[in-house]
């Protein structure tokens, strides 16, 4: 390639790039908004994963507390 056609080619490109530069703003935008909505779920998930493993852990201790309940006040069969 020559000189020449090397500075209309690289001419071309700038003129491309300036237009399309307002869309890639745009577009780069979508992309921030689009990243900090997928963190914000992310942190709701991780949050009410958290509370789902409270909620089963107390469900667990009040089952043993009942069944350690039942045990005390069951009354010995006679055959």
């Amino acid at each position: 390639m020559r000189a020449a056609e090397m500075v209309q080619y690289e001419r071309g490109l700038r003129g491309i790039e300036r237009g399309l530069s307002p869309h890639m703003s745009e577009a780069q935008k979508g992309v921030t908004a689009y990243k900090l909505q997928k963190a914000q779920h992310a942190k709701g998930e991780a949050r009410m994963t958290a509370a789902s493993k409270h909620v089963a852990g107390k469900i667990a201790e009040y089952d043993a507390q009942i069944t350690a309940q039942e045990k005390k006040y069951k009354t010995p069969r006679k055959c």
